[in-house]
């Protein structure tokens, strides 16, 4: 016959058989909401939620908060849970699992956390290699499957900050280049005024005004990517697109003609490496957005308020 131990305050009891446990339950001394286990079971349960336990099982009862409950088995935030149930929680993460080292927790509970001990086993592997934190250590920790929801949202983020940081590169060497020729045209203001003298103006004027055009569109795109406007990183793709065109027309210019061939097709090459790099990272950002957005929003306001 199996047995059966059950939590109350943070005590385990037990062993006892099926029978006495549904006894205790329907005497009133096993409460809904206390945590019951036998061999076999992967991990610790409200006992409500066990069939033949409570006449009506697989229901929370009307004295167990349904804060307390959560799908597929797993447990709240702590914020949301009683007192009772979160000592109870407490003291089988201390180690009071039948049968299991100290220690121990199921996949899904917190088995890294301990009210009595100054840093977690699982705390202090992640944080190896770091000085020893003096911030507070008293708060309730987040479960494994909090920790992975966090971790793959930041990923998708650094995605979004990989292009914002690319933008942000683009407007630099940019504005380096409009500074550049806004001095020439100043020169060249200053020599001889003939015909031939205002074309190059002219045209050094209009390869002002795009350098310009560019820096500022680029900058617009980086912050819309941080603010997960798709139109950002698409309309880069846009302009990406063409340059990588036009850098195979170079190279394919270059390696047509007969004089200047070796030098258009090195720089088509390299201009055509440094557009596709930039076309990765504008297209993980694209596909980061989307992701982003439909991560759990306590993460989103964890990340953003951070500025991350």
């Amino acid at each position: 016959m199996s047995e059966w131990y059950y939590s109350q305050s943070g005590q385990q009891l037990g062993p006892i058989t099926a029978d006495q446990l549904k006894n205790l339950a329907a005497s009133g001394q096993l409460q809904p909401g206390d945590l019951i286990w036998k061999d076999g079971m992967a991990e610790w349960t409200p006992a409500v939620r066990v069939k033949g336990i409570f006449p009506e099982s697989g229901q929370p009862a009307a004295n167990v908060p349904a804060a307390e409950f959560a799908p597929n088995g797993a447990y709240a935030p702590a914020a949301a849970v009683s007192p009772a149930y979160q000592s109870a929680a407490v003291g089988y993460s201390q180690g009071g699992y039948p049968n299991q080292p100290a220690g121990y927790a199921p996949s899904g509970q917190i088995g890294y956390y301990s009210a009595t001990s100054d840093i977690g086993p699982r705390t202090a592997q992640i944080m190896s290699g770091y000085p020893a934190p003096t911030g507070p250590r008293g708060e309730w920790p987040l479960s494994d499957q909090h920790l992975s929801q966090l971790a793959q949202t930041e990923s998708h983020r650094r995605c979004m900050r990989g292009f914002r940081s690319l933008c942000r590169l683009l407007v630099f060497f940019l504005s380096l280049a409009s500074v550049g020729l806004f001095i020439a045209i100043l020169y060249a203001a200053t020599e001889s005024r003939s015909y031939r003298r205002g074309e190059e103006m002219f045209a050094m004027v209009m390869v002002l005004a795009v350098y310009a055009g560019f820096a500022v569109l680029y900058g617009f795109c980086g912050a819309a990517a941080m603010k997960c406007r798709v139109w950002g990183p698409v309309t880069a793709l846009v302009f990406q697109c063409i340059g990588l065109i036009g850098s195979l027309c170079l190279i394919i210019g270059g390696a047509m003609s007969r004089y200047d061939g070796p030098p258009m097709v090195i720089s088509g090459l390299i201009s055509a490496a440094l557009v596709t790099t930039f076309l990765i990272i504008t297209i993980r950002a694209i596909a980061a957005i989307p992701r982003f957005r439909a991560s759990p929003v306590w993460c989103q306001e964890a990340l953003v308020n951070a500025k991350l």
